[in-house]
């Protein structure tokens, strides 16, 4: 049996609370009123050399005039090169087996410093590289300008983002600050995500209603879609992008599921996910075009007994089959699909600890594949291929966190050190 849990407030703030929650206190909006609490809860090479990287002073925006922040962002910066004392990581990024991107957070100048570390072996060596030139969203920091997370479509094309957006088109070697057609006051960026050549940024409007951007990823030509979901009453409102081939989704939650879009030969259209009856969260994992696993949360707002329930998809998301096995838990922190027919969930253990439960047979069985001692949760988890995956966990305190990174399709996962490339 499960030990007592958190509050869905409290366990949304843990799992929203870098850069999407300090966007929505910068804008105003209304959030629970839930305070710090302490609650229980249930993608191999060679190493290559690298030599230090010059620094480049940041280029002019572009696009509607910026918007000011509310705080300078600090002035404190780290060489390249070396990776620096204290280095926190807050999200990861694969474009191959071997090449990824970390981006986080060390001490630096008496100030909290934007860090971005890349690898071309696997997470076996690390260097750090040229980062936007702005502050780290640490959560309380009210600056606008400012990003804690990463995601790139290839070696060169890449996005860092939460609540600002900056974009870089020669492997991070240079950065520019984006603004999207729906942020003129602004808008509040969620999720960026990337395939078929286009990059789709998944915000909330200065209505907090869910909309959708897209750019070719080596321009920043912006469009908005027809796309709109509206908003809910909060706490917490997120709008998720899962991509996969030529296949895409979007997914608006607030409190319940409120609505989504589907991608396919004609584009972003409306489209009605699973779980919109059951009164709590749902988390959307691709394998393939075809194939995707809906991990929903049901009866976090309503008088039925919260508990996880899990669907397969074999057609796009068209219709959802139900898990003959559902895997016994309470509530889903993340979750992601190495192949077809297999799932590997993030949750809480009795004592707030995370636990990874995974099927690989379509919800016939369940297993546990994870599990950590302390109080963490998932802030990311992916698959860069059906056997090597990564995920993150954090503290909530922004003072610890782990990359983890699995290579036999997330049946075991390992804690990744951040060792100095030579």
């Amino acid at each position: 049996m499960h030990g007592p849990f958190c509050t869905p407030e409290m366990l949304q703030r843990r799992r929203f609370r870098k850069g999407r929650l300090v966007s929505l206190r910068v804008l105003g909006m209304a959030v629970a009123a839930v305070g710090l609490v302490s609650c229980t809860s249930t993608s191999q090479a060679t190493p290559a050399a690298h030599s230090p990287l010059p620094t480049f002073p940041p280029l002019p925006s572009f696009g509607i005039a910026p918007q000011p922040s509310l705080s300078p962002t600090p002035v404190g910066t780290l060489p390249v090169g070396p990776v620096p004392k204290g280095f926190v990581p807050s999200s990861v990024t694969f474009v191959s087996l071997d090449e990824g991107w970390v981006v986080g957070s060390a001490p630096c100048q008496n100030a909290t410093c934007l860090v971005l570390l890349k690898t071309l072996n696997a997470g076996r060596t690390w260097v750090s590289v040229q980062a936007p030139p702005t502050a780290f969203s640490d959560g309380d920091s009210q600056d606008l300008a400012s990003v804690d997370q990463i995601r790139f479509a290839d070696p060169n094309d890449g996005w860092a983002y939460g609540p600002a957006l900056w974009s870089t088109h020669d492997g991070g070697a240079h950065w520019r600050r984006d603004y999207l057609p729906s942020q003129a006051s602004p808008g509040i960026i969620n999720d960026i995500e990337a395939a078929r050549g286009i990059v789709d940024v998944g915000l909330l409007d200065n209505d907090f209603d869910a909309r959708i951007e897209t750019s070719p990823v080596g321009t920043d030509a912006w469009h908005e879609t027809p796309i709109s979901v509206p908003g809910g009453a909060g706490p917490v409102p997120a709008t998720t992008i899962t991509l996969s081939g030529s296949e895409g989704w979007m997914v608006q939650v607030d409190r319940t599921v409120l609505g989504g879009a589907r991608f396919g030969r004609t584009g972003w259209s409306a489209w009605q996910p699973p779980c919109m009856t059951g009164g709590g969260g749902l988390i959307l994992a691709a394998s393939t075009a075809s194939n995707v696993a809906a991990v929903c949360s049901d009866g976090q707002w309503t008088n039925f007994p919260a508990r996880v329930e899990v669907a397969f998809s074999d057609n796009s998301g068209t219709t959802f089959t139900r898990a003959a096995l559902q895997p016994g838990l309470v509530m889903a922190e993340n979750a992601a699909s190495p192949a077809p027919g297999a799932v590997v969930v993030a949750t809480l253990g009795a004592g707030g600890n995370v636990v990874f439960d995974a099927t690989y047979n379509g919800g016939a069985t369940w297993e546990k594949v994870f599990g950590t001692i302390t109080d963490d949760y998932t802030g990311f988890i992916g698959f860069t291929s059906p056997s090597q995956g990564v995920a993150i966990l954090d503290d909530d305190g922004g003072t610890a966190a782990t990359l983890l990174m699995t290579f036999n399709g997330g049946r075991s996962w390992a804690p990744v050190p951040f060792r100095q490339a030579s």
